[in-house]
């Protein structure tokens, strides 16, 4: 089999590499420097194979870390001057793909191949290295689904009510809660990943994006409920509807996201998730900077997810014997963290893309089905730590209507999330006079165009503000450095 160098794309700061140089020994002969600087490269001396041109792009001497299966001293086809003048490599028997989010984002233009591999990155974890997909449709679909399974459960609830009928409902909408937490922590350890930082920079700049990403819609979706006077669970609705005055105090732990650590109860039910997600961000960034560069990382990660069971089972029987109410909601998160810490493992395992694409889908939907029939916590958990394991294992969906929606879905998820029971509410009860054809026509207008409204009129410039003030704030602990040195 013969390859065809890769052309890549980098956003990897050349010291960066350079730290990963010394712990990689396939990057051990110093190119032709001088000879690529006269053909405008601007070549790193740290390793054979790799180097990168004044546009930023990285070549590769041989595409064998973009294939599983070709791994070791394939030959490269090397088609003009510039590229002949790159080093072979020989890559080791752990170079493997991934399919997750890339820390480091570089994208294939070039690879011939028996698969399409698409936007591609490296990442190095230890001794072992990942190439991993920019933009995951597996993780899309994850995301998509996730949100779906919520919306489908409320708005279920609320027709089952509105028809008067005594269909139980699976709990598909709490499941989908539990995907979002595996992904989430997945998708923040790339991020974390991808910003070069480590110590209080990389937790400083991780918590101020968290709070740009997070807060803006929640606090508008806090405040848009006070303002119409709706809140969750009263009148026998399972949703919202119109209530009295709500207190004081609990809309401020609404507004902060602090509902089980202050006054009970969210105004909008799909709130109780996000002071879990919170709170688990405090403790991301040490638990990222803990496995780092680390190779003995996935089995520590598995003791701590059994010792996470432990402390959660350890808050349920402390609540079956008749603790302090208080004390138990206060340490509600013990009974998510094994939900939070499979992303972890994930994003530890090197990628072995064997199982088919086409297979994704419906193993995500059986593990939907699994909980539906047994829905309680040991079997989130449980669910929740076999798709962490399984995720690094499955090839990347390449039916492109399916990548398509999954992405669009993926994207606006966030304000489907949050707006979804206003959507509900303003069908059932304003527009309850209105026929059923034009309330269902209302629904599906709003749940479409709402989200998108929230994402590019709030979420995204949001998002951006908070990613340039993390940048400042990051760039001035590492200036003070350099003029100290």
């Amino acid at each position: 089999m013969v390859l065809n160098p890769v052309r890549c794309q980098i956003i990897l700061p050349s010291q960066r590499l350079k730290s990963y140089a010394r712990r990689l020994p396939f990057l051990d002969a110093p190119l032709q420097s001088d000879a690529l600087r006269r053909s405008g490269y601007v070549c790193h001396d740290f390793g054979a194979g790799l180097c990168a041109n004044q546009e930023g792009m990285l070549w590769y001497a041989r595409g064998v870390a973009l294939l599983p299966q070709y791994n070791r001293h394939e030959a490269a086809s090397v088609s003009n001057t510039e590229e002949s003048l790159l080093s072979s490599v020989s890559l080791p028997s752990w170079v493997r793909l991934s399919p997750a989010m890339s820390s480091h984002a570089v994208e294939s233009t070039a690879l011939q191949s028996s698969a399409p591999v698409g936007r591609l990155g490296l990442g190095i974890l230890g001794s072992g290295v990942n190439v991993l997909l920019q933009n995951s449709a597996n993780l899309d679909f994850l995301r998509a689904l996730a949100v779906l399974l919520v919306l489908s459960q409320h708005l279920l609830n609320r027709l089952r009510v509105g028809l008067g009928t005594s269909i139980a409902i699976p709990p598909v909408g709490s499941f989908g809660v539990l995907l979002f937490f595996v992904h989430t922590c997945l998708v923040l350890m790339y991020s974390m990943e991808r910003s070069h930082l480590d110590g209080l920079p990389l937790a400083g700049n991780f918590y101020l994006r968290r709070l740009f990403r997070i807060y803006p819609l929640s606090i508008l979706a806090v405040l848009t409920a006070v303002g119409l006077h709706l809140d969750s669970g009263v009148n026998g609705v399972p949703g919202l509807s119109h209530s009295g005055p709500i207190a004081l105090g609990r809309i401020f732990s609404n507004l902060l996201l602090l509902q089980n650590l202050m006054r009970p109860g969210s105004i909008i039910n799909v709130l109780w998730s996000l002071p879990y997600e919170v709170q688990m961000y405090v403790f991301l960034p040490f638990l990222f900077m803990w496995i780092r560069g680390k190779r003995s990382c996935l089995w520590k990660l598995c003791v701590l997810w059994v010792v996470s069971v432990f402390l959660a089972v350890g808050r349920t029987l402390l609540a079956a014997h008749g603790a302090p109410i208080g004390l138990i909601a206060r340490v509600s998160l013990l009974e998510f963290v094994p939900n939070f810490l499979p992303g972890v493992i994930a994003f530890a395992l090197v990628h072995l893309p064997r199982i088919k694409s086409y297979l994704w889908p419906p193993f995500v939907l059986v593990l939907v089905g699994v909980y539906s029939m047994s829905p309680r916590a040991a079997t989130g958990w449980t669910l929740c730590l076999l798709l962490g394991f399984a995720i690094p294992f499955f090839g990347e969906i390449r039916t492109r209507w399916l990548r398509a929606i999954s992405n669009r879905i993926a994207t606006y998820s966030y304000g489907i999330y949050l707006s979804h029971q206003f959507c509900i509410w303003f069908a059932f009860d304003p527009l309850r006079g209105f026929p059923l054809w034009s309330r269902i026509l209302v629904l599906i207008a709003m749940l479409i165009g709402v989200p998108i409204l929230l994402y590019h009129g709030i979420e995204k410039p949001m998002i951006r503000v908070g990613a340039n003030l993390a940048d400042k704030l990051s760039a001035r602990p590492m200036v003070a450095a350099h003029v100290g040195s």
